[in-house]
């Protein structure tokens, strides 16, 4: 799963009240379940993530380690074009 969409999914059952150790197995499959159905396409939510992961460096930045986290590089491969194999 892509990480943009854990951290959605993540924030969307936060928001809805649900505790994973006080509902079944099925509960929560299906709220995840209704949760993805609804979701943003991954064009949208990867935009909101770079804007996230800009900001971020806006406003707390680290210039010693500026670039090296996972999300900068990838943000920085899209911009140079070069292709980066996916993990799966």
């Amino acid at each position: 799963m892509d990480p943009a969409y854990v951290h959605y999914v993540g924030g969307k059952l936060a928001l809805s009240g649900l505790d994973e150790t006080r509902v079944s197995a099925a509960g929560f499959l299906d709220a995840l379940y209704a949760i993805l159905l609804e979701s943003p396409g991954d064009e949208q939510l990867r935009k909101v993530h770079d804007q996230i992961v800009i900001k971020m460096g806006m406003i707390k930045p680290d210039r010693a380690t500026w670039g090296l986290h996972p999300d900068q590089i990838a943000m920085q491969n899209r911009l140079t074009g070069k292709q980066v194999p996916r993990r799966k």
